[in-house]
């Protein structure tokens, strides 16, 4: 994301996100923390065929894991990133526990509230490399 060859994020099921809205992206293992930010450009819900159409180049992935991750299902999410933007100071998944009494690295998506105290830490190490 950061080298700017992902600029669109997969999800098999359908989120609830506009344009404009930041999305904190979590790394897994072994990672393990969240080190990026991006705005949501657009959301496109579409048949798997569209999305690798229109998205195939962008998603940085092979056709092969995309049909596999793909699976069975009709339709899909496409999120277009921009300003994607790394974290001088990741958050890690021990940081998080902290923050957030038993959080556990979401599967899908994970959102906040403004009074949430892990937004105040995720707005404070905003300061981007």
């Amino acid at each position: 994301m950061i080298a700017g060859v992902k600029t669109v994020e997969l999800r098999r099921t359908n989120l609830h996100l506009s344009p404009g809205q930041e999305l904190w992206i979590y790394s897994t293992v072994p990672a393990s923390r969240i080190e990026v930010v991006a705005s949501v450009g657009a959301v496109h819900r579409l048949t798997p065929a569209a999305v690798w159409r229109r998205f195939g180049s962008r998603v940085a992935i092979s056709r092969m894991d995309f049909d596999i991750y793909v699976g069975n299902r009709s339709l899909m999410t496409a999120i277009e990133l921009t300003a994607v933007r790394k974290l001088r100071n990741p958050v890690v998944l021990s940081d998080l526990r902290g923050l957030s009494i038993g959080f556990h690295p979401p599967q899908l998506a994970f959102y906040l509230s403004d009074s949430d105290p892990l937004v105040k830490t995720l707005l404070r190490r905003k300061q981007i490399r």
